[in-house]
């Protein structure tokens, strides 16, 4: 009975912390340091290359929202259809392709001269985020939960940083952004070093599966795993209908917010930019994507630094009507419409600060969807609905990137048409380099 229960404490996993504590051992620094590295980086590329978006299309008219394309679609594609194969490869040679398709696509990103290659080194770089993003989730289930907790840690401040970083350098420091790229592509060595140091019980677990065992450190047999599992292994599909059919709001919310999300900072704010600023319009984008994304941070991170400091506060400000934010999201992408049609604002501050709103929303309304998806009692069906909320967003982010095909020349040639300078209409160089 001691042992079922300790079983139970390992395997569940919340975003408050539980009451009791995980008696399993505690893992290495190095290992911790390894979870958030992955995190880290895996994160830190998709969100440089939101952040360069404008730069990878320099010279071109082609719409900013090619970019998101290109980087969500391969991810969502992944995220889709690998769960169902997975398992089956072994963990070094998932990572070794990780490294391989992340680097490969930012070299291309770097190097290319033709829009396209570029656009197709993005894609490359999807596939190994949308690898890495499975294959380091799934690995932490064989380590303690601060594995877990140290992946996440990691992408937070690799989607904050990469903004900092892409910024910092092109436009404080005049570094070219295929410079700029290209160390971030060397940087990925760290994947492989730290996969190297880390201790790897996912390894000898991968080995004990294929031998008839799946934990070697519990003293029970295959059959008797399986008599206690297999009822529940599979929902039904009345189960699956059912689970769906609960937080089909959420859902709902949730692609509309991120389509909302996705064509504020890829299609709309992109043909804003102010001739009082104190910085030309190519930085225009750098900053709204990074006081976006910062703000984002902000979002994400409130409930857990407050389930640390004042569990019972926390629980109390978690937000249940999620459809409130997306309203919230969706009137903010209804102003920047208003606004870069008809061209009122006059100063850049105000999109900046609305802007870092817009991000907030989106972070707040990511992590109370996990807080309530978490209090679902059936863990198949939570593990079900969770994996749906991931296909939400990357169906409101490919919504938005091919919406946004349309909206941003639209509201480029309005622009064109009524601005005094049209060199404000779109925050994208078109000749030289940065800093001029």
């Amino acid at each position: 009975m001691a042992d079922e229960t300790t079983e139970r404490e390992t395997t569940e996993m919340e975003l408050f912390p539980a009451k009791e504590e995980n008696h399993q051992a505690k893992e290495k620094p190095v290992t911790i340091l390894a979870f958030y590295i992955f995190g880290f980086l895996i994160y830190a590329i998709y969100s440089l290359i939101i952040s360069g978006a404008q730069d990878i299309l320099a010279g071109t008219f082609v719409p900013t929202s090619a970019v998101l394309v290109a980087n969500v679609g391969p991810y969502f594609v992944i995220t889709v259809v690998a769960p169902y194969f997975i398992q089956k490869i072994a963990y070094f040679p998932r990572v070794m392709a990780i490294f391989f398709l992340e680097a490969t696509g930012l070299i291309m990103v770097a190097t290319a001269k033709r829009v396209g290659v570029r656009l197709l080194g993005v894609s490359l770089s999807s596939f190994g985020f949308g690898l890495g993003e499975l294959s380091f989730i799934a690995m932490t289930s064989f380590y303690h939960d601060t594995a877990v907790s140290a992946f996440s840690a990691g992408t937070g401040t690799g989607i904050s940083l990469a903004p900092l970083y892409y910024t910092a350098m092109t436009t404080w420091a005049c570094v070219s952004p295929p410079v700029t790229i290209s160390i971030m592509a060397v940087s990925l060595v760290l994947l492989l070093i730290f996969y190297g140091l880390m201790e790897r019980k996912h390894s000898q677990s991968w080995q004990s599966t294929a031998n008839g065992i799946t934990h070697k450190d519990i003293q029970y047999s295959p059959i008797e795993e399986q008599e206690t599992d297999i009822g529940d292994e599979h929902l039904t599909w009345k189960e699956k209908c059912s689970a769906i059919k609960s937080v089909l709001p959420i859902i709902a919310s949730i692609i509309s917010a991120w389509i909302a999300e996705y064509l504020i900072i890829q299609s709309v704010i992109t043909t804003i930019a102010f001739p009082s600023a104190p910085f030309p319009p190519r930085d225009h984008y750098q900053y709204y994507i990074f006081v976006f994304l910062f703000g984002e941070l902000f979002g994400r991170s409130y409930l857990i630094v407050l389930s640390y400091l004042m569990p019972n506060v926390a629980r109390k400000l978690t937000i249940r009507r999620i459809w409130f934010l997306a309203v919230a999201e969706i009137g903010i992408l209804l102003f920047f419409l208003m606004a870069a049609w008809y061209r009122f604002l006059s100063d850049v501050s105000i999109v900046l600060v609305l802007a870092f709103i817009g991000g907030l929303v989106i972070g707040v309304m990511y992590v109370n969807m996990l807080a309530i998806y978490s209090e679902i009692e059936e863990p198949k069906s939570r593990e079900f609905v969770l994996g749906y909320a991931s296909a939400a967003t990357g169906a409101g982010a490919i919504t938005a990137g091919l919406l946004g095909l349309l909206i941003e020349p639209w509201l480029r040639r309005h622009c064109l048409s009524v601005a005094a300078n049209s060199s404000f209409c779109f925050t994208r160089l078109q000749g030289g380099g940065v800093c001029k």
